[in-house]
Formats: C-alpha cells, structure tokens, sequence
C-alpha cells in the first residue's frame, strides 16, 4: 500500500521557547506513523524564533519561510501553498501532538487516494490557572462531544455540536487551498481573521470530519496575564466574523449581546451600587458553576479568577469585531492590500460571506 505524503505547516509568532517542544512532538508521531514522507514547513514572523529553529536539528526535512503577509490566515495559506504533500497538518506552535496520534490516523488510511479530513481532540496543559480554565470552558461549550469523547464523523448537519480548531486539523492539501479561495470574512484586514470556523465549514459540506480522542494534541494556554487578555480579546474579535451569520448555532448569540450588554452598561451607570454587587458577584458565579460540574478545587479556584476577566476581554473584543465589520462594509475599515477574493484572501464585505 502507498500512503500519501505529509506536509506540517506551523505558522508562528513570537514562541522561541516553544517551537522546539512542537516541532520534536509531532517528529515523534510522524516516526511512529505510517507516513513515510513527511515534511516541515514552519512559517515565521519574528527574528527570535528564527533563531530558535536555526539551532534545531530536526529528523524530519524543515523548510522555513519569512511570513509575506501578517496573520495567522495568510501565513497558514502560504506554507499550505509551499507544502508538497497530499496530506497537510495544520499545527499551531503551542501544542503538542500526541505520539500515538498521526499513527491512528495513518493506520486507517487505505491508499494513497484515501485522503481523509480529521480535526483533533484537544487536551490542555493544566498546570497554569489559564489551562485549567480552558479545560473548564472549552468542554463545557462542546459538551455534545466532550461529555462522551468517541471515534465519530460530522458533516454540515451536525456541525455546529462538535468542537473543531485548524489547532491541529489533517486535511488533503488540494481541498483546503479550494477552501482558503471561497473563504471570505467580514473583516478587510487578515490580521483580524480567524480561519477556523468558515474555513471548516466549507470542508465540511465537501467531506465528513473525524474526530477522536486517538487523534489528540495538547495546548499550552499562554502563561502571563497579558497574553491570556489579548488572546482572549482577539477570539472575541473573530467570534462575531466566525459566528455572526445566519445559522451558526451562536449566531442569535452574537445578535443578542450587543442591546444586552448596552442596556447592562447603561444600569451600571445609573445604579452603581447594583453594579458593584454584581462584579463582586461574579467570580462566585464562575465558581459555582465549575463547583456543578464536580471540578478540583484548583479548577474552581483557577475558573473564579480567570473567569471575570476573559469575560472582560471576550466582550470588548466582540464589540471591536463589530466596530470591524461595520468599517469594512462602509468603507471605513483598514485593508492590508492583499486583493481579498481574488487572491484567496478574505473579502472585506459582509456580503460575500459565504
């Protein structure tokens, strides 16, 4: 039997310390796979980890390429473009590939022609308040999934009720450069544009996904508070272009929070004293309901800290994803020149949204 070939596309930003750890974690499970061509193409923003990978020795081929264009989109889209193999994995820098993954994948592979779609179970590295939240949170918003982890398929009918992230996401090469040339965000910037969601969804009406908890990765939260806030703010921002369309399972979501969170501002202005009770109020809440879910006590611990301030960040990036899509429809937004829809970028108006 011929397997495919295999491409590791990695876009990174700033995580010299960490792409070492990523790069020799999935060269670990391409060894222990069936894949006997297999590659690395590693997509770098900044100088430092430049540095970082000129001091690796990795067993597998490494090509490393100057990021064109800011953002993880555009990044991804150009080592996919680079990639030579039928297969790409698309892999961020903070996660770490399971060693058994790439072989259950590989072990069900028929022939070179069997190109299947997975999107992996994702386990997160506890050992920061950070992690543990998400380990909380992430489980909680997919529960149909996380509640009874199994071996399974999903195509647009039920995609919505299962979790999936280009994290760490297997796709034949050929389908996600068509997919990265529908794609199209509200956004005109790239840098602001998440391509999971729409991306995906666009797979997924093509071919079934797999997911299963044998196919896993584990991710690393980022340490410091600073970096949690402004990745917390930027999945807010890419939340309203991932979800904010009509039969997204979080669109009337996305619709609602807008009047809500004004009319909870304006209360908070003429009652400040409700509003002092109700921040004080919250860390309790988060608490509790971790506490429902029969959680550790550093779990509850973590999640009652952690979560009034993703909650903070979360908002005010929906609100400035709004701002975003509004700019871009009428004119207003910054665009980064790349051409949009006809370049396989994203497209600056709503309109187009696929």
């Amino acid at each position: 039997m011929s397997m495919p070939s295999l491409s590791i596309v990695i876009p990174v930003f700033r995580e010299p310390e960490w792409i070492g750890r990523t790069i020799r974690d999935v060269t670990l499970a391409v060894q222990r796979s069936a894949f006997e061509k297999a590659e690395l193409v590693v997509v770098v923003a900044d100088q430092e980890t430049r540095e970082a990978l000129a001091r690796i020795e990795p067993a597998l081929p490494l090509r490393v390429l100057s990021e064109e264009r800011p953002g993880r989109f555009p990044a991804r889209q150009q080592g996919t473009e680079a990639a030579t193999g039928d297969l790409v994995l698309l892999l961020d820098s903070r996660v770490s590939v399971a060693p058994d993954a790439l072989r259950f994948v590989s072990d069900r592979i028929k022939d070179e022609n069997d190109l299947p779609i997975w999107s992996a179970h994702i386990d997160f590295n506890r050992q920061t308040p950070y992690g543990r939240f998400w380990s909380v949170i992430i489980p909680l918003v997919w529960w149909r999934y996380y509640s009874e982890p199994r071996t399974t398929s999903f195509g647009l009918e039920e995609y919505d009720r299962f979790s999936k992230a280009t994290t760490c996401f297997l796709a034949p090469r050929s389908m996600l450069l068509e997919a990265k040339r529908e794609f199209s965000s509200y956004y005109a910037d790239t840098r602001n544009v998440s391509d999971d969601t729409g991306l995906i969804r666009l797979l997924a009406a093509r071919q079934r996904i797999n997911v299963s908890p044998h196919f896993a990765c584990t991710y690393s939260a980022h340490e410091g508070y600073r970096a949690f806030m402004h990745n917390v703010f930027h999945r807010g921002k890419t939340f309203v272009d991932s979800y904010g369309r009509p039969g997204d399972r979080f669109f009337p979501l996305v619709v609602a929070y807008f009047p809500i969170s004004l009319l909870v501002a304006v209360i908070a202005v003429r009652r400040p004293r409700l509003a002092a009770r109700a921040a004080v109020a919250t860390p309790v809440a988060f608490a509790a309901a971790a506490a429902a879910l029969r959680r550790e006590r550093a779990d509850v611990a973590a999640v009652s800290w952690v979560g009034p301030n993703w909650l903070a960040a979360m908002s005010a990036g929906l609100w400035y994803g709004l701002w975003l899509a509004l700019s871009a429809r009428f004119g207003r937004g910054g665009s980064d020149g790349a051409g949009a829809k006809q370049r396989g970028q994203p497209s600056a108006s709503p309109v187009d949204v696929t």
